[in-house]
């Protein structure tokens, strides 16, 4: 069976999978998934810039400069599921031209497991390594 295209792209420099793992932590601010995947997502390649933007929840247009099309239209593509629970065909054609049919499949299935999993760690009040700072303020 062939591999996932999710996990091909896992390999260093290629960013677009940790952009949906920081993604989804940022809109949980989920304290240990960020923890865990922002010192990830810097391995991969995404920019420290782009990876501030995409913690602060920002306008996506800042990021694109800071992101490979494929890093962005996974991103965007998440976002726009994550806000309308749906996605455009414009978006979704985004992606697939990049990662194709079976690449939108992960992505999606990529963001909603990570989904899952932060509101896991958020509720169960997954702590951080003793001595880390919290990513995100507590309210």
């Amino acid at each position: 069976m062939p591999e996932p295209v999710v996990a091909d792209a896992r390999r260093p420099g290629s960013g677009y999978p940790r952009a949906v793992f920081v993604k989804v932590g940022a809109h949980w601010r989920s304290q240990f998934e960020w923890y865990t995947h922002e010192r990830l997502a810097l391995k991969a390649g995404l920019s420290p810039e782009a990876i501030a933007h995409i913690k602060a929840v920002s306008d996506l247009t800042e990021v694109l400069q800071l992101l490979d099309p494929t890093a962005y239209a996974a991103l965007a593509f998440t976002r726009e599921l994550q806000e309308t629970a749906r996605v455009s065909d414009a978006t979704y054609a985004a992606l697939v031209d990049l990662v194709g049919e079976r690449g939108a499949v992960d992505v999606v299935f990529t963001a909603g497991y990570y989904d899952a999993v932060c509101r896991m760690l958020n509720a169960f009040e997954v702590a951080l390594p003793p001595g880390a700072e919290p990513p995100f303020p507590e309210s």
